[in-house]
């Protein structure tokens, strides 16, 4: 170990990325370090191990509701989002923001019967992003930014055209029948 500049009797080691617990002896001079060992355990980042979705567009939309795991999402406008959060690493306490915007935070409700488990919703109005931040018991915070993409599909307004009868002018008698047909299109359907 190195002298550390400017602090006589004080040396200094940086271990990196350990993975696994272990014990440090120190010994120097005429000591063969033979005291108690240092015991260092290694504690996992929280993170999410798994992101499952309960998304239901609005009834406009006539789509049933989905559960689903995801990392990303393309929605139209207002759809719900109720989320379970399956998380590793102790988390004591976790936030939902939008687009990474500390003023949009919410906390995290904890599950009742699963301490792994965490709850959150939100609707979908813009899109961006919508991002877990994440603290362990220990303190330590989430090394991995858990950022997941959200789309938002705008509603198209729906289409009608006159395809029958033609663009040209049309002279009928005055009991006489001018059939149409109108081709209408929408995203989520026409109902009238």
């Amino acid at each position: 170990m190195a002298p550390k500049e400017g602090a006589p009797g004080e040396f200094l080691y940086r271990f990196r990325n350990a993975a696994r617990a272990m014990e440090l002896n120190a010994e120097g001079g005429d000591d063969p370090g033979t005291g108690t060992p240092l015991m260092v355990s290694v504690a996992p980042a929280p993170a999410v191990e798994k992101l499952v979705a309960t998304v239901t567009p609005r009834a406009y939309t006539k789509r049933a509701p989905t559960r689903e795991e995801r990392q990303e999402f393309a929605v139209p406008a207002g759809t719900h989002l109720d989320l379970d959060v399956k998380t590793v690493g102790e988390v004591s306490e976790g936030t939902l923001t939008l687009h990474n915007d500390p003023g949009t935070a919410r906390p995290l409700e904890r599950d009742a019967q699963e301490k792994t488990l965490w709850h959150a919703s939100l609707v979908a109005t813009e899109t961006g992003t919508f991002n877990l931040h994440l603290t362990a018991r220990n303190g330590f915070k989430n090394l991995q930014p858990l950022d997941y993409p959200l789309t938002v599909l705008a509603d198209r307004k729906p289409t009608l055209d006159v395809a029958r009868p033609s663009v040209s002018d049309l002279e009928v008698t005055p009991h006489g029948v001018v059939p149409f047909r109108l081709l209408v299109d929408d995203d989520y359907g026409v109902t009238r």
